[in-house]
């Protein structure tokens, strides 16, 4: 895998009521492994965000800083809280995660995640994410 690298992301979320929704976007990044562990990191100027991203075969984190600021964790069959922070005002969020996979190939990686998310014991949605690491 190069350094420079292109992060499509792709979440699809289906709500209580059935209801869904997928959105997709690329990015571009930087791609470093380091002690068994993969790490990207994204920055866009003209949306003033920026995002880390630190996986391996039993973990995926995901930290975005910029108008809308959270940390998410993602580990099959585990419970994690976060708070997710906006210019409106703060929100509790916990993700169970059900499955989690990465392949890892030449010039590509996959991590996809299958997790509920609940917010105050709430059910907010199901959902699939998944991401694709290619070199530039």
């Amino acid at each position: 895998m190069d350094k420079d690298i292109v992060l499509t992301l792709e979440g699809t979320q289906i709500d209580p009521d059935g209801n869904k929704n997928t959105d997709t976007t690329k990015e571009t990044g930087k791609y470093y492994f380091k002690n068994n562990t993969h790490f990207v990191m994204t920055e866009d100027e003209a949306l003033a965000h920026s995002a880390r991203y630190k996986f391996n075969h039993r973990f995926l984190e995901v930290i975005k800083n910029g108008d809308i600021n959270s940390k998410m964790y993602f580990e099959a069959g585990k419970e994690y809280s976060s708070i997710y922070r906006t210019p409106y005002g703060r929100m509790p969020l916990t993700f169970k995660t059900s499955s989690l996979t990465i392949i890892e190939k030449a010039d590509t990686i996959e991590v996809s995640a299958s997790y509920s998310l609940f917010s105050e014991d709430n059910l907010i949605s199901n959902n699939q994410i998944k991401i694709t690491i290619n070199s530039k």
